[in-house]
């Protein structure tokens, strides 16, 4: 619980452009991690 807090601190310290820049990097993590899931998926397929 702590651990949530802190960081929530974190983020409220940050500026609105500090913050939209994170978002837009974990969005594109994400959707990276969506397209290695779908490669993964595919080699996956081919082995069986």
């Amino acid at each position: 619980m702590s651990n949530k807090i802190e960081k929530n601190d974190l983020w409220d310290d940050l500026t609105d452009s500090q913050k939209d820049e994170i978002q837009q990097e974990v969005n594109e993590s994400n959707k990276k991690k969506k397209i290695t899931w779908d490669d993964v998926k595919k080699e996956l397929s081919k082995l069986k």
